[in-house]
Order: C-alpha cells, then structure tokens, then sequence
C-alpha cells in the first residue's frame, strides 16, 4: 500500500533538494580553482547589484588574504570617527599594525595618533581647507584622509606612518568608522 505525502513534505523535500544540487554546483566549480577566482564566479552568479558586488568581492579578496597561510601579511587599520567629519570617511584618532599568518594574529599593536603624530616633523603644509577651516598648522597622519578616494588616503596615510619612522610595509590599508563597529556588534550581538 502507498503512502501519501502531504503538500508541505513534497515543498520541503524540493526546496532541500535544490539547496543540495545548488551547492552541489558551486562545490564542483570551484574545485581545482584558486580560491579568489571561485569566490568571484560565485559572487558573479548571484543576482545583486553590480556596486553590491564589488563590495562582497573586496570582502573575500580581503578574506582570502588573511586565510592565505603561506606568508605573514600586514595590515594598517584606520580607526576613523566618522562624527569629526573628513572627506575620507572621518578623524583618525588611532591606527593598529595587525600582522595574520596561517588566519592567526601574530602581532597587534595600536596606536594614538596624538602620540604618534609627534614623532612626525612639522614639514608638511596642509591643504588649504583643512588650514582655513580646522586652523591645522601642519599635515600629518590623523588628518591624512582628506581625499574622498581612499586609495589615495591610504597612501597619505603609509607615507605618514613612514615619515614618523614607522618600519612596517603594509600589505593592506582598512579604514574602519564608527558605523561597521555599529554594523558589526549590531550582527553579533552585546559583546
């Protein structure tokens, strides 16, 4: 005697099975495959928008450069007060040297700006807005990002560390505003 399955089982039992084969596929693609170039085909394949896109790319590129295991990279992250408003995406009030191996910290240090600001001499002239309106006397790291272009803040920024005798040589340059630590435990909860 045959059983008979209700509607809702047949549904289920469908949308599992498409789950499966759909995971199945991007499994089969992306083997073999450097892990960048899979994680773009399957970023490519979902249906979002192209600005939205680049977004999760940069997000796995970044990813994958801190998984890679083998080479020690190096980072430079911004610590930005988006409230002390600047083109680049706010006030730099402190900067981390993040060293990653093998998706491990090696090597954390923070810094203050205030401090390490003073070991950079007072040679270079501001932009004229920045002297004008924030009566700066001398350009230095915590108002580096003064371009609304971020590759051009983060060179402004390496130099900056470099003229204040900074010795890293950075793989990788992140700015981080109040509103991704807003975002970020808004994800994870109270932390």
């Amino acid at each position: 005697m045959r059983k008979h399955r209700s509607i809702k089982f047949w549904i289920i039992f469908w949308l599992i099975s498409i789950l499966f084969l759909v995971g199945w596929f991007f499994y089969w693609n992306s083997r073999g495959l450097e892990n960048q170039t899979a994680l773009e085909k399957i970023i490519s394949f979902i249906h979002i928008g192209e600005e939205t896109k680049d977004e999760w790319k940069a997000i796995a590129y970044f990813t994958e450069n801190i998984l890679e295991s083998d080479q020690e990279k190096t980072f430079m992250l911004l610590f930005q007060n988006n409230l002390e408003i600047r083109p680049g995406g706010g006030f730099i009030g402190a900067f981390c040297v993040l060293k990653i191996k093998d998706g491990k910290v090696t090597s954390l240090q923070i810094h203050d700006t205030g401090n390490f600001d003073g070991r950079i001499p007072d040679t270079e002239e501001p932009p004229y807005p920045m002297k004008e309106t924030l009566a700066i006397k001398s350009w230095k790291l915590r108002d580096s990002n003064y371009s609304p272009d971020f590759s051009v803040n983060a060179k402004k920024a390496e130099y900056f560390y470099n003229l204040g005798q900074g010795q890293e040589k950075f793989d990788c340059i992140v700015g981080i505003t109040t509103n991704v630590l807003t975002s970020f435990l808004s994800a994870t909860g109270p932390v």
